[in-house]
């Protein structure tokens, strides 16, 4: 009889820990395959087992977004592979959260088939992790579901979700799919203008701001993995909702946490902004998608690139390569934007430090899209008109040699305002700043003050109320906003969105005053003697600053500046009879110019004139066809008769605005 047992017949294996000692061996992927799981039924604490397979990306799975989680605590599961007679088996180590989420989604009795990146991937071949990550676009749009996992339940996950349910029942979507209206009679409807009955369910908003703060909506890769899906349910340990209804909710959420109103004090407005920008957008154009996600988190600097590629409608040529550093990734990005639109557009994200230069070794033209702290993104500029960049060459190893023209240089600051600045800290230096802004003059028709109250939300205004151009206020509304709540500090009618736009846009930023009598808004890192330039195929006014014993630049930033916004500098003010407008056309907001005299409308800028002799506009002659409003013409595209090359405006090329008298030259951004 043995009394005595050894310690390895004793032991107890901890839960989760398989029994094979060796590491399981990925085989290489054919170039049209991918891998799947196909997770093995059980319940409880039993032991997490997948089979591994390879298969064309039309077999049906669903794919797992979730987040990583950092490298520690790592449990190991057990793995099976089999291909033909010949079988392989070892085990993997994952991250908790993956662990976690692996026994909530496993069936008891049947085996679940997912795409999961960390197990689906062979994490340690970096040239299969560029060639799979290249294909997560199609991963995920074919994917039959996407799950969305936020991790286990905690106390008020349940409350959490009720309420979404709640108030996405309260909802009916109107005949476009473009509004959503308040049921009669729904929970919505019992407590939107009722501010006492909303506060009372003080607990179901605590439980949503608890869920919403969930590490999973700061995460970058859901972007693509949500808006790509065919389908999306989000789950939290045992408990389901689908994202149509957590998009519901944080829509009339927004409306409702306005500054001034009853919900402000209990979510961050901007908090929410993010979560929604991140799980529901339509953007499909790289500046967009940078300005969405630019807080998202992701733990490869790559991926900043990386991980919205599958969402634009071309990659501009750019292939993932995790071989590469972040500095070389952000500064390809650059000038492949440049050469796919002939736009310098992407400079708005430009403009590090002299110390991030050199951590990153980044050129101030290059973005540096792993620090998320820059201003809000400058909207329906057009700054030097609709013209192209003149990006000439690349010089003495990283210099960008482009076009443009000095506008004015800064002459005086005032102290700016934080990222993270609560509406009454923007409320006091906005004060500070009309204090010392209304005792300057300023080259613009309209009142000092108007003018003023208009540049603390970057001039985004609509003057055609007739129009549905979206949440726009008119020049009006804003000086009326500004009032109520600098001097009454109240919140009625528009000013709770106005107040909301203001901290949007003059977050990090300052204000300033210039030579020739302009004001603006610039990058809080800016310094008296930095230059204002319109450069050609910008569409905003830029920011340099001359480097010492350098005849080179550094980007500082965009900035607004009145007077400059519209092409004033390169072209002159808008002849007597015309003036600009915004017009609604196919669901997005246009930049118009319109006729007083008979309010006709176009596109066409009346200060460029005829085109060059040997230009024509359209496709075979054609003049571009009338669309959506009476007399509304799209803009027209420009072909040269003689070899049928297509470019930009001709117009608007440095060569013809030299012949205008516009000082054009060439200007080198280290």
């Amino acid at each position: 009889m043995k009394i005595l047992q050894s310690w390895s017949e004793k032991r107890v294996l901890p839960v989760g820990v398989c029994l094979h000692i060796q590491r399981f061996r990925y085989k290489p992927l054919d170039d049209h395959h991918i891998r799947i799981i196909r997770l093995q039924p059980g319940s409880g604490d039993s032991r997490i087992k997948v089979e591994l397979q390879h298969v064309s990306s039309s077999n049906k799975y669903e794919a797992l977004s979730y987040v990583w989680g950092k490298g520690e605590n790592l449990n190991r599961i057990s793995i099976y592979r089999q291909v033909g007679k010949l079988a392989s088996s070892g085990y993997l180590q994952i991250t908790q959260n993956l662990y976690t989420a692996l026994h909530s989604l496993r069936y008891p009795y049947h085996e679940r088939i997912l795409w999961i990146d960390a197990i689906c991937i062979d994490q340690g071949n970096t040239a299969e992790k560029s060639i799979q990550v290249a294909k997560m676009d199609s991963i995920y749009k074919k994917a039959t579901r996407v799950v969305s996992w936020l991790g286990p339940e905690s106390s008020d996950s349940a409350l959490a979700l009720d309420t979404f349910r709640r108030i996405a029942d309260s909802f009916t979507m109107s005949s476009d799919q473009k509004s959503m209206h308040i049921k009669s009679g729904s929970w919505v409807c019992d407590i939107h203008y009722d501010h006492q009955k909303l506060r009372s369910e003080h607990q179901r908003w605590t439980a949503v701001w608890n869920l919403l703060r969930n590490p999973y909506f700061t995460r970058l890769w859901i972007y693509q993995e949500i808006n790509l899906a065919q389908t999306v349910q989000v789950v939290i340990g045992q408990l389901a909702i689908s994202l149509e209804a957590v998009v519901s909710s944080l829509q009339w959420l927004q409306e409702r946490a306005q500054p001034g109103l009853p919900m402000a004090d209990l979510m961050d407005l901007r908090v929410l902004k993010r979560i929604y920008d991140m799980i529901y957008s339509q953007s499909r154009t790289l500046i967009d998608l940078l300005e969405k996600t630019k807080f998202a988190e992701c733990g490869n600097d790559n991926d900043h690139v990386y991980a919205l590629l599958g969402l634009l409608p071309n990659c501009m040529g750019i292939v993932p390569d995790y071989g590469l550093l972040p500095h070389q990734v952000y500064t390809d990005l650059m000038l492949a934007y440049l050469n796919h639109t002939g736009s310098l557009d992407l400079l708005e994200r430009c403009g590090t430090s002299l110390q991030d230069r050199k951590m990153y070794n980044l050129p101030s033209w290059a973005p540096n899209l792993s620090e998320p702290y820059r201003p809000a993104r400058l909207e329906r500029s057009y700054a030097s008109s609709r013209s192209t960049a003149e990006v000439l060459s690349l010089v003495n190893g990283g210099v960008l040699r482009v076009r443009g023209v000095r506008a004015a240089t800064i002459a005086s600051l005032t102290a700016s305002i934080s990222h993270n600045a609560s509406v009454s800290e923007t409320l006091a230096k906005c004060v500070f700043w009309e204090a010392q802004i209304m005792n300057t003059t300023i080259c613009h028709k309209e009142s000092q003050f108007d003018v003023f109250a208009k540049t603390l939300i970057c001039g985004e205004t609509g003057e055609v109320p007739t129009q549905n151009v979206g949440n726009l206020l008119t020049t009006e509304e804003c000086t009326k906003s500004y009032i109520a709540w600098t001097r009454k500090e109240r919140f009625e009618g528009l000013t709770s969105f106005y107040v909301s736009e203001v901290q949007k846009h003059t977050a990090g930023r300052a204000m300033f005053t210039a030579d020739h009598d302009y004001i603006g808004l610039c990058p809080a890192d800016a310094q008296i003697g930095d230059q204002v330039m319109i450069l050609l195929g910008a569409s905003f006014p830029m920011l340099l600053r001359p480097i010492k014993d350098n005849n080179c630049y550094m980007v500082v930033g965009a900035c607004h500046v009145p007077g400059m916004m519209h092409g004033e500098v390169l072209l002159g003010p808008l002849s007597a009879g015309w003036k600009f407008s915004l017009h609604n056309i196919d669901g997005f907001s246009h930049f118009t110019y319109t006729r007083t005299s008979d309010a006709f409308v176009t596109e066409r800028d009346p200060r460029l004139g005829s085109l060059p002799s040997g230009w024509v506009t359209g496709e075979k002659n054609e003049r571009p066809e009338e669309i959506g409003l009476q007399g509304y013409k799209r803009p027209p595209r420009f072909r040269d008769a003689q070899n049928g090359d297509w470019i930009g405006d001709p117009r608007l090329t440095s060569e013809q605005l030299r012949k205008k008298g516009v000082a054009i030259e060439d200007i080198f951004l280290a």
